[in-house]
C-alpha cells in the first residue's frame, strides 16, 4: 500500500505507524524520480504488510523536505517510530532497496543506533 504523506498526515502515517515506513521524496520535474516509481511501487507490493511505503512532494511538502534533510532527488529514506534507520540518495536498483528494507527487517539495521528526527 501507498500512502501520500503530508505534513497532516505525517504524525498518524508514519510516526505512529506499526511498521517500519520507507519514504520516497520526489519532485514532479525530476527524471530520475520518475524512473524510481515503478521500482518503489514494486517493492510496495513485495513488502506489504511487513513495511508501509509513501510518497512525499518535496515541492508541496518543504517542511518534510527539510525535517529529513532532503539534499539530493530521488531519495528514499527507512523510518520507525521517530528514527531514521537508513538512507538511499539517488536512483538505486530495486534488489538494492529491497535488500537494505530487509536490513531493516531482521535487525542488521538496528534502531537503537539510529538518528532521531528533531
Amino acid at each position: 500500500m501507498l500512502v501520500d504523506i503530508t505534513e497532516s498526515n505525517f504524525e498518524h502515517e508514519v510516526l505512529q505507524s506499526e511498521l517500519p515506513v520507507a519514504l520516497d521524496f520526489y519532485a514532479e520535474w525530476c527524471a530520475p524520480c520518475k524512473e524510481m516509481e515503478p521500482v518503489f511501487d514494486k517493492l510496495a507490493q513485495r513488502f506489504e504488510g511487513r513495511v508501509k511505503f509513501g510518497r512525499v512532494d518535496t515541492g508541496a511538502e518543504k517542511a518534510l523536505r527539510i525535517k529529513f534533510c532532503v539534499a539530493s532527488l530521488p531519495t528514499v529514506s527507512v523510518v520507525r517510530g521517530d528514527r531514521f534507520i537508513d538512507v538511499a540518495d539517488g536512483l538505486l536498483p530495486a534488489d538494492e532497496l529491497a535488500s537494505r528494507i530487509e536490513r531493516v527487517l531482521t535487525g542488521e539495521l538496528d534502531d537503537t543506533l539510529a538518528r532521531r528526527m528533531r
